[in-house]
């Protein structure tokens, strides 16, 4: 992996971070509206592409966060 790539993954898990503070700081909304939130960022796909495995987790904790979990 060369230094550029390690650099765009590093802000990519950055960006997916940050993403999901944004989203779950959000009160009053429902599931459905933050994982809708977060699914059209416009980074979203950017940060999906370079972290799929971290960007899945994210979702899991946003829906796992609404049910208690």
């Amino acid at each position: 992996m060369t230094l550029s790539t390690t650099q765009s993954l590093m802000q990519s898990a950055l960006l997916a971070l940050v993403l999901l503070a944004t989203v779950l700081s959000i009160g009053c909304v429902n599931r459905t509206s933050r994982v809708e939130a977060l699914l059209k960022h416009p980074e979203f796909r950017t940060a999906a592409q370079y972290a799929p495995e971290f960007t899945t987790a994210v979702l899991k904790a946003v829906v796992d966060a609404e049910h208690g979990r």
